[in-house]
């Protein structure tokens, strides 16, 4: 032990050794969600879902939050996403999982999101879907240190794949190794890097475990860990575990498909309320078609014999379900008795 303790440089620790008379400068939040600091520099920000749940949406408006940053446009939607301004320094974006045509379509909703037609040449967007594992790695590193020397530094990397930089995400050596350098990479240029990665298929949303020895290590290693959790058409962004105060489900910012706006948009509560509201309105439909099969109005208890008879609700059960279906406008009644609306 003495003898590899002689052979040791000792520079680098004591270049790392605490010192409480000179701390460190405290870190700005490079990105809050719902006000709460969840992204500093030389940390790493781990996203989690399942598949499908909106991660790339997810990532499109953490990049157009940056854009906001700099030129304003405080009507843009980010899902309460907030960036610090980026002054110029580089942002960078790999995504690792999505075909050309998508990725050009998540950074164009980006750009949508800000009323922008081009983005900031500072950002630096890739897609590496057809590019081998070990390259993707190399050109990560390469790609910040080119990029801090062209603009000045780097102000984010957000890799949209993270899983995709290495073999296997369960082979512990090679997981710990690619999380190691990712920090190591995060620390020399003292920037953010936001990792998205998947979790394991599951029933219950937002109750899984991110893959295999990265995303464990990830979880262990990240500042803050965010999950995207879709119920229905409604997915929400909220933390579980992050060294700030953490942001609970029932409290995260929520988003869904607009067919109008031809992208995600935020839901409030009220929209939330009404999308839920339809989706109830939508499961008891069938039984509502079934029960009034026949188009006619009926009195009361005509309605509560065929409730009994089609959907085996009887007694308070079927005046319950008389009252829900009132109130949720699949059933009116008039001076003839009861219809389907």
């Amino acid at each position: 032990m003495n003898e590899v303790a002689v052979q040791l440089d000792f520079g680098p620790l004591d270049a790392r050794r605490i010192d409480l008379a000179n701390p460190p400068p405290k870190p700005v939040p490079i990105l809050k969600l719902s006000g709460q600091q969840i992204c500093t520099a030389a940390n790493l920000t781990a996203i989690a879902a399942q598949a499908k749940a909106g991660k790339s949406a997810t990532v499109g408006a953490m990049l157009a939050s940056m854009v906001v940053a700099d030129t304003g446009n405080d009507g843009a939607d980010c899902f309460g996403f907030e960036a610090d301004p980026h002054g110029g320094k580089a942002v960078i974006l790999f995504d690792t999982e999505q075909s050309p045509f998508d990725s050009h379509r998540l950074v164009m909703r980006a750009a949508q999101r800000v009323g922008v037609d081009a983005m900031p040449s500072n950002f630096r967007l890739y897609r590496l879907l057809d590019m081998p594992t070990e390259k993707r790695r190399a050109y990560l590193k390469a790609e910040m240190e080119r990029a801090s020397t062209e603009c000045g530094g780097v102000h984010c990397v957000l890799i949209d794949g993270v899983a995709d930089l290495c073999i296997d995400p369960n082979d512990a050596a090679e997981a710990f190794g690619l999380v190691e350098e990712l920090v190591q990479l995060a620390v020399a240029h003292d920037c953010p890097i936001i990792v998205v990665l998947h979790e394991n298929p599951v029933q219950q949303p937002g109750n899984s475990k991110t893959r295999g020895h990265l995303g464990s290590q990830l979880e262990r290693k990240a500042e803050s860990n965010l999950r995207v959790v879709k119920e229905g058409e409604v997915s929400t962004i909220y933390s579980d575990k992050c060294r700030s105060a953490s942001i609970p489900r029932d409290r995260g910012s929520c988003f869904a498909w607009s067919d109008t706006a031809g992208m995600h948009v935020t839901v409030t509560e009220s929209n939330r309320a009404e999308k839920s509201q339809t989706k109830k309105a939508e499961e008891h439909r069938p039984a509502v078609e079934a029960v009034f099969a026949g188009g006619k109005a009926m009195s009361w208890a005509a309605l509560m014999e065929c409730l009994e008879r089609n959907a085996g609700a009887k007694g308070k059960t079927g005046e319950r379900r008389i009252k829900e279906w009132l109130a949720l406008g699949l059933i009116s009644k008039s001076a003839t008795g009861y219809q389907k609306a």
